[in-house]
């Protein structure tokens, strides 16, 4: 057994030892155990997530609180924190939706918003819980708990608790997929005031910003009148490029490699795997985009450049952003080009260490560009544009060194049936060439 693994069961065991020992504690003991065992979720990895929260764990939750063990208000802060890390981490398997507790939750959520007198803070907290831990909500939940975690993100103050308020109420919105909103308009109008207002204001902590974008985002569908709005007048290109900017210069992508490997990922380093979620999801929902592509390249390029040998997931996504961005109808090559990302794949090329997996994305960035420029023939894209593009790229490819890499890599590109690329194995034994 690895290090890695004596070290996952140990946090499992003690985890579970904590949540057994709060039978037979007060009140105030009990807190002071949750708090350890959320520090212990806190360094949790998806694989020890997913082994800790199962439907048996969050049944016997639902025995504890139907036995008077464990309150609400400690059960809710076990839950809220681990619903936090569950999106952060984009863990995936979540059984919450089959569980006693999960069906205890929707009739706390009615029963609270029927009362006259209702405790708006716990309706929050139950709301948040729920969308953090589980997508999948009714049609009566959703004119329920969408209002309710709108309304707490609009909450003012700019103390830390009103902050993560508002924070964890965006991100369980954020977590929220399904296009149908009650009364979807009311909600969309005070999503991009509150996007406006943080434009002049900055009043939202990074992960509230980039929760409410991916909220807004996934409610595009086919509303043409709001990819508008995304695109020329909350500047959404221009806002993700900034953010990605500023986060990339916040990492500190010197520290181990091993915290990277086990999941034990920054806030920061999170935020920005969103951000390209949300960028990704971009490319197929939108195509009206302002003029500021060359910036968001430029942002990929450089994020790509600081994280490349220090996260491998971060390194994927910005070349598989950037290959999307290749196919992306409204981009002009002149994007590519001036972002710099045309350089950084002829760079990437010829580089002695590059995995199977780099190597193919840099392969198959030249496909995409190709597709592109012929998609863009097919839309009266302008001729002599098209042969400028491709004349830039030859004298780039004409650089010392890059012929001959690629002449040398050309037989060991193979396509299936499909039309998929794909490289032979122990390509490693080929970079002779460089």
């Amino acid at each position: 057994m690895s290090t890695q693994e004596k070290m996952e069961m140990d946090n499992t065991k003690k985890f579970n030892e904590l949540l057994n020992g709060l039978e037979d504690c007060t009140n105030d003991e009990q807190k002071q155990k949750i708090k350890e065992m959320n520090r212990l979720i806190d360094k949790m990895n998806e694989y020890e997530f997913i082994s800790i929260f199962t439907t048996e764990l969050f049944n016997k939750m639902d025995e504890m609180i139907e036995d008077k063990i464990l309150s609400w208000e400690n059960a809710i802060l076990i839950l809220k924190n681990a619903g936090f890390w569950k999106i952060m981490k984009d863990a995936s398997g979540s059984c919450f939706y089959h569980t006693k507790l999960n069906r205890r939750f929707e009739k706390m959520i009615i029963d609270e918003y029927k009362k006259k007198e209702k405790d708006e803070a716990l309706l929050a907290d139950l709301c948040e819980c729920y969308l953090t831990l589980e997508s999948r909500i009714s049609y009566d939940l959703k004119s329920i708990c969408v209002p309710c975690l709108v309304k707490a993100g609009l909450k003012k103050g700019e103390d830390e608790n009103t902050q993560k308020e508002v924070e964890m109420a965006f991100l369980a919105l954020s977590n929220f997929s399904d296009e149908y909103i009650v009364r979807e308009e009311i909600y969309i109008n005070k999503i991009k005031m509150i996007i406006k207002f943080h434009q002049k204001q900055h009043i939202l902590t990074r992960l509230a910003y980039q929760s409410v974008w991916m909220f807004l985002i996934f409610r595009i569908g086919s509303n043409t009148i709001l990819e508008k709005e995304i695109a020329n007048g909350l500047h959404f290109i221009r806002e993700a490029a900034k953010e990605l900017e500023e986060l990339t210069n916040c990492v500190n992508w010197k520290r181990e490699k091993e915290a990277v490997e086990d999941g034990k990922e920054t806030k920061e380093e999170l935020i920005i795997l969103r951000w390209l979620e949300t960028l990704n999801f971009c490319y197929f929902a939108c195509e009206l985009w302002s003029k500021d592509y060359s910036r968001l390249i430029f942002s990929l390029v450089h994020l790509y450049r600081a994280a490349k040998e220090y996260s491998r997931e971060i390194r994927d996504h910005c070349i598989a952003r950037i290959r999307g961005a290749a196919i992306s109808r409204p981009v002009e090559f002149e994007d590519l080009l001036n972002g710099g990302a045309v350089d950084l794949i002829l760079e990437e090329f010829i580089q002695p260490n590059a995995d199977c997996t780099q190597f193919e994305q840099i392969i198959m960035f030249f496909g995409d560009l190709s597709s592109g420029l012929k998609g863009k023939m097919k839309n009266n894209y302008d001729e002599a544009k098209r042969k400028d593009a491709k004349r830039k790229i030859f004298e780039k490819m004409e650089v010392e060194g890059y012929e001959d890499c690629i002449t040398g890599f050309r037989n060991h590109i193979v396509k299936d049936k499909y039309g998929f690329h794909f490289l032979i194995k122990n390509i490693e034994d080929y970079f002779i060439f460089c």
